[in-house]
């Protein structure tokens, strides 16, 4: 569509199909780009100023509350949209704002964001004017990083500066970190397991001899009783005797009555004789039977139960012992168990490390010597945090150089920081990587490139001029 609205014909490219045709032929999307124009009415505290940037870096200068900081805003408005765009950036008494930036590259761009209190508009247009149909969408992929101030990396946390490094080199260790501290924390517990199994087998004393198994204590019961038992029938034996001698006795006196009844009753000695006969049978039977049995009885030893009994007694330390070398030996092999699994997970550890390591020697650093490790970014090394001045410095524009590959532009806002030293290696590395650095000083030394007072360029009178159709 031409700038008078109508829709053109015929086959002249437009940002789409230039950005299709480079992707088509294996080309990156956009060429490198940098800003070679800058316009800005009515923003923030500018009421308009042009600048034409010449050289790799540009130094905004002026004193506090002339604008410059709204130079650096009106770039960022424009590139970076409305999450960058505050709820008021026009200039306070008007009701509109305007910024155009020309980018060169192939093709040049002209970038055009309105700004009113509703919110504005954006447009994109080429050298021949044909407008982009998603204009933010181009303005996304070719500056999604152009907020990068350098000095502001140099002050994130060491977490935050691994992270911007990470996102730069294209290095994602999150499933890694995550799959080694899961290793980490396993292996700790591990570790602190066998620590307190071989500290609790430290603690259990074995008695020398003890045995492999514990003494059976019910079979040294059944001995007991088969043994008392014994003892109770040689006791039952006995009285058996001492009975049959009292029947032996008794029997005695039954023979004697009798033969007081033979001699007082002679009339009944033949009954009388009879009953004696079978009376002194009767008793010589019992006596052979009494002798018979009491020389068996003669023979029969008592048990002496007092060594099992002791035996008994001494099987419960016994035993004792036994289940502390049990319980020992149980915790030597739990804890050898957990030190095995804490020395797999130290390998999986090693090998996760090593993974890390070939992925961060296979990484493209923007500065030779960076790195990380538990704590952040290091370099040659060191702790980033260690560095002196002029290497983080160093360090953090070359970062943000290749983390606008398309769009290499940097926006330093405390420039004021900066030294001539600092603003000569700032200046080198810009021209070094082929980018362009907008920086904000408090001065109107001769080292800025441009001086804002009072809302304009000083020494160029730049009017606002009507709207472009």
């Amino acid at each position: 569509m031409s700038t008078d609205g109508r829709q053109q014909t015929g086959s002249q490219p437009t940002p789409e199909t230039v950005e299709a045709a480079a992707r088509e032929n294996g080309q990156p999307a956009e060429p490198a780009r940098r800003i070679v124009r800058l316009a800005a009415e009515n923003v923030k505290r500018l009421s308009a100023v042009e600048i034409e940037p010449d050289g790799n870096l540009v130094i905004v200068g002026g004193v506090n509350g002339a604008g410059k900081s709204s130079v650096l805003d009106a770039i960022m408005y424009a590139l970076a949209g409305t999450r960058s765009i505050p709820t008021r950036p026009i200039r306070t008494g008007t009701d509109s704002g305007r910024i155009e930036l020309d980018l060169d590259g192939d093709p040049p761009l002209k970038v055009i964001r309105r700004l009113s209190p509703s919110g504005g508009s954006l447009e994109i247009r080429n050298a021949e004017g044909f407008r982009a149909s998603s204009p933010q969408k181009i303005l996304d992929e070719l500056c999604g990083k152009v907020a990068f101030d350098p000095l502001a990396f140099t002050r994130k946390s060491p977490r935050d500066q691994a992270d911007a490094l990470r996102e730069l080199v294209g290095l994602d260790f999150a499933a890694i970190d995550a799959e080694r501290k899961l290793a980490f924390d396993e292996r700790t517990v591990c570790n602190r397991r066998a620590k307190e199994k071989e500290a609790a087998a430290a603690q259990i004393v074995v008695p020398d001899g003890t045995p492999e198994k514990e003494v059976s204590v019910a079979a040294l019961v059944e001995k007991l009783k088969g043994q008392r038992a014994e003892n109770a029938a040689i006791e039952r034996a006995r009285q058996e005797v001492d009975d049959r001698r009292r029947d032996e006795g008794h029997q005695q006196g039954v023979v004697s009555h009798r033969q007081a009844a033979v001699a007082e009753l002679e009339q009944k000695l033949a009954d009388a004789r009879k009953s004696l006969e079978e009376e002194t049978a009767a008793l010589r039977m019992a006596k052979e039977a009494r002798k018979q049995r009491q020389a068996e009885v003669a023979e029969l030893v008592p048990i002496d139960t007092a060594a099992t009994e002791r035996e008994i007694t001494e099987a419960d330390a016994v035993n004792r012992a036994v289940r502390q070398k049990d319980g020992k030996a149980e915790l030597a092999a739990e804890a050898l168990k957990a030190q095995v699994e804490a020395d797999a997970y130290t390998e999986k550890i090693r090998a996760l490390d090593a993974h890390k390591a070939a992925m961060l020697a296979e990484a493209k650093w923007p500065v030779d010597g960076l790195g990380f490790d538990e704590s952040g970014v290091t370099l040659h090394g060191l702790p980033f945090d260690q560095a002196s001045s002029a290497e983080q410095l160093r360090v953090s524009v070359a970062m943000g150089l290749a983390l606008n590959p398309t769009l290499r532009v940097l926006l330093i806002r405390d420039g004021s920081l900066l030294d001539a030293d600092s603003l000569r290696m700032v200046a080198e590395l810009a021209a070094d990587r082929d980018g362009q650095v907008w920086l904000e000083r408090v001065g109107e030394g001769s080292e800025c490139s441009v001086v804002i007072e009072d809302g304009h360029v000083k020494g160029k009178d730049t009017q606002p001029r009507p709207e472009a159709a």
